[in-house]
């Protein structure tokens, strides 16, 4: 299925159909082919499977030492925004989980790397994402940017989100500066702000809010 057109035609990306709940039945398979090699050649059933678990080991290698070598690094970048998020970003994430629909498509910045964070600290789908899990990320990607750095009219701004569906914006300091953006953009509805983190909502769909009322939060 990974490599078939089956994900194409779905308009998902493969790596969808490739998850942790099918390894054990991936395993099973590949455990059931060795097993019918060895029997159709018993004389040598053993040698051949110590060659198969050789060949898989050696294959295998490669892939385990990058692996080990990114897990063993020590993280000394601290101005990499992903594992060294600040609070008063990670409180924005969790006001926006617990007061908004979860079927919300929310727009993050894709330059700062906030989109990657929505749905592992909100819940909530994003725009754009990691590349090998969005469809048309790239196209997706340049038209966010857009968005971000101002190059929309504000009818234009409008009229793409709401052809895209998004229902709520993340504007974060390392996406600009938060005024100009906000002067770009004036249609857009306040309803969570800190120094560091601001989060709007778009006025195209009414929405049923979850005891959601405009915060501003101390930093």
């Amino acid at each position: 299925l990974f490599l078939s057109p089956v994900a194409g035609l779905l308009g998902i990306s493969n790596v969808r159909l490739i998850f942790p709940a099918l390894y054990p039945f991936m395993g099973a398979i590949a455990a059931n082919g060795v097993y019918t090699i060895t029997q159709k050649y018993r004389k040598n059933g053993q040698f051949i499977m110590g060659i198969i678990m050789l060949l898989f080991i050696l294959i295998s290698l490669p892939t385990l030492r990058i692996e080990l070598e990114q897990k063993l690094k020590p993280l000394d970048n601290t101005a990499d925004v992903v594992p060294f998020l600040p609070t008063s970003i990670y409180k924005g994430f969790v006001y926006l989980s617990q007061k908004t629909p979860y079927d919300a498509i929310v727009l993050a910045g894709p330059q700062s790397h906030m989109d990657l964070l929505v749905p592992a600290l909100s819940g909530h789908t994003t725009y754009t994402g990691h590349p090998l899990a969005t469809t048309n990320n790239e196209m997706k990607k340049i038209e966010s940017i857009l968005f971000f750095s101002k190059s929309l009219s504000d009818s234009q701004a409008r009229s793409w989100l709401k052809e895209k569906n998004i229902r709520f914006v993340i504007f974060t300091k390392y996406d600009g500066d938060q005024k100009q953006f906000q002067q770009a953009y004036p249609f857009l509805q306040l309803f969570y702000a800190n120094p560091d983190i601001t989060m709007y909502k778009t006025p195209l769909f009414p929405l049923q809010w979850r005891s959601c009322t405009i915060a501003w939060a101390a930093k």
